[in-house]
């Protein structure tokens, strides 16, 4: 069954706020699902969009699959408008709030900050980039397949929508780095396996060749390359030879 997107209203989003911060002292608080529908905490957004808790019949499998559910739900909509609309973004984080901060056996929660589900209206990219629901759909919307490399993570199992991986996390706190198609399309080049579906093995913590590694690396190259409109084979030329293991090899033509 689906339902009309929506956004808060100023005191649906005040009230989501005070839940959350309820929900870290009292961890079987149950979600305030009433305020999706009052009439005094939320509102129509202003284009036309439906959307469904469980689309397929079933929970998503991972956060690539959420995205490109939202971008196709959204597409009809000004990409700019929907991007800085906090107070959308927030109310699909309650809607999906039993998939993005999923109960244990128990029935208790554990929400993590604040950010993973309230925008502010200010924007900061260093606070947007930790919500669950935006980023994921900017990656999709961004970088299309190959965001693949950004929202599913190396391994299965825990949580699929709240599992943010280390690849994502490297890629996504540096604004610059985020936007650039270059840097995502040489991300998944090397460290997407498409045998498996997700991204290599190995390719998470701080060792040589490491996406923490790059993290490091991008962060430094910002300051000399414009990482945003720089061509993928540059990004993978100035890399050093650590990386080299993740390169895939090119095929040499045969001889005539």
């Amino acid at each position: 069954m689906s339902d009309r997107l929506m956004q808060f209203s100023e005191e649906g989003n005040r009230q989501f706020s005070e839940y959350l911060a309820l929900l870290r002292i009292d961890r079987d608080t149950p979600p305030p699902f009433h305020l999706l529908s009052d009439p005094t905490a939320s509102q129509p957004v202003s284009f036309e969009a439906e959307i469904e808790q469980k689309p397929l019949g079933r929970e998503f499998e991972n956060r690539y699959e959420f995205g490109v559910y939202l971008a196709d739900r959204l597409a009809g909509a000004n990409r700019r408008d929907v991007s800085f609309a906090h107070l959308m973004w927030n109310w699909i984080a309650l809607y999906y709030f039993d998939q993005l901060c999923l109960p244990n056996a128990d029935g208790l929660r554990t929400p993590g900050e604040e950010a993973r589900y309230v925008l502010p209206s200010q924007y900061k990219h260093d606070r947007y980039y930790r919500h669950l629901v935006r980023p994921v759909w900017l990656s999709v919307v961004s970088h299309g397949e190959k965001s693949r490399v950004l929202l599913i993570p190396t391994s299965e199992g825990g949580a699929a929508l709240s599992t943010v991986g280390e690849i994502f996390s490297q890629i996504a706190a540096r604004q610059g780095v985020f936007r650039s198609r270059a840097v995502v399309s040489a991300v998944y080049e090397m460290y997407f396996d498409e045998t498996t579906g997700r991204p290599k093995k190995r390719t998470g913590g701080s060792g040589g060749g490491s996406s923490r590694r790059l993290g490091r690396l991008l962060k430094q190259f910002e300051l000399t390359f414009d990482l945003e409109f720089e061509a993928e084979d540059l990004v993978q030329g100035i890399l050093p030879k650590e990386f080299s293991k993740w390169k895939r090899k090119k095929v040499q033509p045969e001889a005539a």
